[in-house]
């Protein structure tokens, strides 16, 4: 706390100099504590205090390859919408493992952002996925292992294979697993529940839960299977009722062979001839 206050006096003093002048010192703080500086003002969450200090900063300092300073120009570029300075950012510096998350987030909520201004309108679902799709992640903030369900392969094969053993584990057995697979505690819990629950009503919304394996964080992906077996679902009420339209018309005298296709005209004959209920005269050859 104390070495805090220290820097944050320091700042304070680097601050006023600067508005008092133009900012002529730049070596006041070397360059590890210019990254110093830069966490504890990120970590306050105060994007104003942070927008001033980068802004006491030469081009020098601001350009160099620094994670803490490059962090800092995003979420200052990210807050003020200028999505334009922050994709150069987020795709020319190759950012540690540990800010992927956060550096993912700032990279599709601009993308999110941009998508809502032109359509002028809320994203839903699956407009998201559909934009998370279009405008993949760079790999400067991302390490390449493909996710399903925003679970990577290596912890759905250990929350599966933690379930073969145990569908009920305990609150420690959770939060092993948690640290193991590099969730979060939540997120265990959900998918054990949410997979229970989908053992326990296999024939519920097959279509969709198939390829489920209880990652409900992001439904997205089913949600866009829902969608088209509705259609699907759809589509096949409309061909049912044209195929019973065509052949009450046919048996009735009123078919209209002049607009009909010869080869479905002759079909729906043979059919008819022939006796075979079962017979799809309307179906793709």
């Amino acid at each position: 706390m104390i070495a805090s206050n220290f820097i944050d006096q320091q700042y304070q003093l680097k601050l006023h100099e600067s508005h008092a002048s133009m900012p002529q010192s730049h070596s006041y703080f070397n360059f590890e504590q210019i990254d110093t500086i830069a966490e504890i003002i990120q970590q306050s969450g105060n994007v104003e205090k942070l927008t001033r200090f980068l802004w006491t900063l030469s081009h020098s300092e601001l350009a160099r390859p620094s994670e803490s300073i490059m962090k800092a120009r995003a979420i200052v570029a990210f807050n003020s919408g200028n999505f334009q300075e922050l994709y150069p950012i987020l795709e020319g510096y190759s950012f540690s493992p540990r800010t992927h998350d956060f550096m993912q987030d700032l990279w599709f909520k601009a993308h999110y952002s941009e998508a809502e201004k032109i359509r002028g309108r809320p994203l839903g679902a699956v407009d998201k996925y559909r934009i998370r799709r279009k405008y993949l992640l760079p790999k400067t903030i991302w390490d390449g292992e493909e996710t399903v369900y925003c679970f990577k392969e290596k912890a759905r094969r250990k929350l599966k294979e933690s379930y073969k053993k145990n569908k009920y584990p305990t609150p420690e057995e959770k939060k092993s697993l948690a640290k193991a697979s590099g969730l979060t505690l939540t997120q265990v819990s959900n998918w054990f529940k949410n997979r229970r629950q989908r053992d326990r009503a296999p024939t519920t919304k097959s279509a969709c839960n198939s390829d489920n394996e209880g990652e409900l964080c992001d439904t997205n992906k089913c949600e866009i299977k829902c969608e088209q077996s509705t259609m699907n679902s759809h589509q096949q009420q409309s061909n049912d009722v044209a195929r019973e339209l065509a052949m009450s018309a046919f048996l009735s005298g009123t078919f209209p062979y002049q607009t009909t296709p010869p080869s479905m005209a002759a079909a729906i004959f043979s059919a008819y001839r022939s006796g075979q209920s079962n017979h799809d005269p309307f179906a793709v050859r």
